[in-house]
């Protein structure tokens, strides 16, 4: 099939969830001998066109995130697709989907259309005028789609009661492969000027409010009463235009809790060094305050880590309380110190949810991911002959 997938952002310079569950997908569809095109935004300092890792990329101008700008990209994506023509079109979010009805009147082609979290757990947040605005079309949108996915059941549900069409489930993935077979754990603390007898919790996201990475330092704060040798590896970084002043404010509570010797910030990384932090890692951690369908929980889950989370929608649908992880309520820092600290004093039970998470993860390989939506694609193609 010729597949083209419409996103607002891709990698290399974008490197969220949604970025990177793009890049994945399109990478495994085209090594199933599809031909697939990715339709995104263009970064500076990037081609127009390019071959990324084996997947076509058109980057289109986008003069800014304002309604305009969103306008203008969405025009651009509409003459991108009936330049590409492609058989079929997958909206890689609802929110960049609204130029779906246009493209089905004038082009005549099958769409269909997965949401990804923001746009149904969030949308309501936005100014009421805009989340008004955005429901309707996007409400037109979903029905009018060949197929709407949902990463989780509960999404499934929310897409139902706020959008009037039942969804279909298709996970986002992780390469197993790649966080499975990794360097030792000694060689990575080596590596990265650890100690090897350091405790180590790793984060592994963008530093923005919402995932909550200031009760991890507040956390942290309270294990370190009971474990000097711990230390807290954050990996990412503010993403540009978005809480630039995020990175500082956390930087000011590390000083404040006098934790300058406790808490790395590593910083942005390529994706292909995620794996390696991992491996140093004892436990993974993740305080979000709202999820939609986190990928780096799936890796951590490859790297066989086991988790801490807090206990949001997003997050409770992939791991289970004390089988995999232990989940703990929202803004909670004691409860966080609490169940990592159980976590340290207890190997036999890190090993086991360790072990869980290996076994568990299987179902997310991208490979089953892309296997699962092909004869959703060809069932579109049917509906339309």
């Amino acid at each position: 099939m010729k597949i083209a997938i419409l996103a607002y952002y891709f990698p290399p310079k974008r490197r969220a969830g949604t970025e990177l569950a793009t890049f994945y997908l399109a990478k495994h569809l085209q090594a199933r001998g599809n031909e697939v095109h990715v339709i995104t935004s263009r970064d500076p300092g990037l081609p127009k066109e390019e071959r990324y890792e084996g997947v076509i990329v058109h980057r289109l101008y986008w003069p800014n995130s304002s309604v305009l700008g969103r306008a203008i990209l969405q025009l651009g994506m509409c003459l991108a697709i009936r330049r590409i023509n492609p058989q079929i079109i997958h909206f890689q979010s609802f929110l960049v989907s609204t130029c779906a009805i246009l493209v089905k009147r004038t082009l005549k082609k099958p769409y269909v259309v997965a949401g990804q979290g923001s746009e149904i757990y969030l949308l309501g947040s936005v100014r009421p005028r805009t989340s008004f605005f955005l429901k309707v079309i996007l409400r037109v949108v979903v029905q009018n789609a060949c197929t709407a996915i949902a990463l989780t059941e509960d999404m499934g549900k929310r897409i139902l009661h706020g959008y009037g069409r039942a969804a279909v489930v298709i996970p986002n993935g992780v390469e197993v492969e790649r966080f499975s077979h990794r360097i030792s754990k000694e060689e990575a603390r080596k590596k990265f000027q650890l100690g090897s007898d350091a405790r180590i919790i790793v984060f592994v996201g963008n530093l923005r409010p919402v995932k909550g990475v200031e009760y991890l330092i507040q956390a942290l704060a309270l294990i370190r009463e009971r474990d000097p040798n711990i230390v807290l590896l954050v990996v990412g970084g503010v993403v540009a235009g978005e809480e630039e002043g995020e990175g500082a404010r956390l930087n000011a509570l590390v000083e404040a809790l006098n934790l300058k010797e406790n808490v790395i910030f590593v910083g942005s990384v390529p994706n292909q060094a995620v794996p390696e932090y991992l491996a140093a890692s004892d436990i993974f951690a993740s305080p979000s305050l709202s999820e939609g369908f986190p990928v780096s929980f799936l890796e951590a889950m490859a790297a066989s880590l086991p988790i801490v989370a807090t206990n949001v929608t997003g997050i409770s649908s992939i791991v289970k309380e004390g089988v995999n992880a232990f989940l703990v309520e929202p803004r909670d820092a004691a409860q966080i110190a609490d169940k990592v600290t159980i976590l340290l004093n207890d190997p036999e039970l890190r090993h086991r949810m360790s072990e869980n998470n290996r076994v568990m993860v299987q179902k997310y390989a991208w490979e089953s991911v892309a296997k699962d939506l092909e004869p959703i694609y060809l069932s579109c193609l049917k509906s339309q002959d």
